[in-house]
């Protein structure tokens, strides 16, 4: 089996997506997984705007990467140039959202879920120690998923933004500035 078959099969990627290549850079020692679409992608996509088909690919974003989790104990990516689809009833024009892509920027699913799993039972300055990623980046990741819960629970008007503050529930405010419930 093939090293990319392989990590295609580790990913669960499906028919959708492929995995082009794999790299790995003694440099930063860390390995690059290179996916992209595939033809499929199209017969299953729909548009986010008005739920029709046929969608139809647009272009490419340049290339993103996606902190995942660790192969061999070294750092892992995966690189992909995204498509943009549009919508052949609407013409909405929007950015493919990858099935691996977690609730913040720049992590996966799964990556979130450990960093996620080790923030419960440590500090988070810890935790970025040893995922190797800043404690900042993983409190905004903890931010999105509380912010995620909180419109499923809520609804849109859940929490505001005004002077670096949400209101998480009733009677309850993050301060970001401080990193600490009130």
């Amino acid at each position: 089996m093939k090293i990319e078959e392989l990590f295609h099969r580790l990913l669960g990627l499906g028919e959708s997506w492929e995995v082009e290549s794999c790299e790995y850079s003694e440099e930063s020692n860390a390995f690059f997984i290179m996916v992209k679409e595939t033809e499929r992608l199209w017969a299953f996509e729909r548009c986010p705007k008005c739920g029709k088909d046929p969608v139809a690919c647009y272009d490419h974003v340049e290339p993103l990467r996606w902190r995942h989790l660790n192969v061999f104990s070294k750092e892992s990516e995966i690189v992909c140039e995204l498509p943009r689809g549009e919508c052949g009833k609407c013409g909405h024009i929007y950015r493919v959202k990858p099935p691996w892509e977690g609730k913040s920027k720049h992590f996966t699913e799964e990556f979130e879920a450990f960093a996620l799993t080790l923030m419960r039972e440590m500090p988070v300055k810890k935790v970025g120690k040893i995922v190797g990623v800043s404690d900042m980046r993983l409190w905004r990741m903890l931010l999105a998923h509380v912010d995620a819960a909180l419109r499923e629970i809520f609804g849109d008007h859940s929490h505001s933004f005004e002077s670096g503050r949400r209101v998480c529930a009733p009677g309850a405010v993050f301060d970001s500035d401080f990193e600490k419930l009130l």
